[in-house]
């Protein structure tokens, strides 16, 4: 048995409610039947029953074979890193939610830099000829410079600042991530938040 969180079940006739869950009661099957609430999984109905049993016996686990690892260094971004790193150069850059793209030593861990964009990084950081592009919440897209992280330019890409839905919104559909920059031929292509895919110089 395990402890997942504590409710004060709702009763209406046959119908129980507990937190997000409304099942149906059977009594004659001493079940209770519903499905997997939207805030769980918003795209599928998984149909859920539960029943009173004696109890459950863990299987037998074999304990892992081999060394566990160890990482070799860790990084405190501050912020969840939602977008994952992008490597470089034996360098490892990342954006957070709180706006800060940082740039880390691949072999150490060490911090090189960090730049503060006016919004939330939902992309992973794209390198090209010694810059890095990432869009951010703020609707603009920087390019800095990978060896220091200074700002060459911004340019707008979405006319007003990205507002997404948390994760556990149905609506949402996992709104966590945004479009990483591609680069070709000396163009920039990026698709944006409302829809559009983007070709720049």
């Amino acid at each position: 048995r395990q402890e997942m969180a504590r409710v004060t079940p709702r009763l209406a006739g046959g119908e129980v409610q507990l937190g997000p869950f409304a099942f149906v009661y059977d009594a004659a099957g001493r079940t209770l039947t519903g499905v997997v609430p939207e805030v769980l999984a918003p795209v599928y109905r998984i149909p859920l029953v539960l029943r009173r049993v004696p109890g459950i016996a863990a299987p037998d686990r074999k304990e892992p074979g081999g060394t566990p690892a160890q990482p070799v260094w860790t990084f405190e971004g501050g912020a969840p890193l939602w977008a994952g790193p992008t490597f470089s150069g034996g360098v490892v850059l990342v954006g957070g939610t709180d706006g800060q793209v940082h740039a880390v030593e691949a072999g150490t861990g060490r911090k090189r830099w960090s730049f503060r964009a006016g919004g939330a990084i939902r992309t992973r950081p794209t390198v090209s000829d010694g810059a890095v592009y990432v869009q951010a919440d703020d609707g603009l897209l920087y390019k800095l410079a990978v060896a220091s992280g200074e700002e060459r330019w911004r340019v707008r890409v979405v006319e007003s600042p990205i507002e997404r839905l948390p994760f556990d919104n149905p609506k949402s559909r996992y709104d966590r991530f945004g479009s990483d920059v591609t680069v070709a031929e000396g163009r920039l292509y990026l698709g944006t938040h409302d829809g559009l895919v983007l070709a720049l110089d």
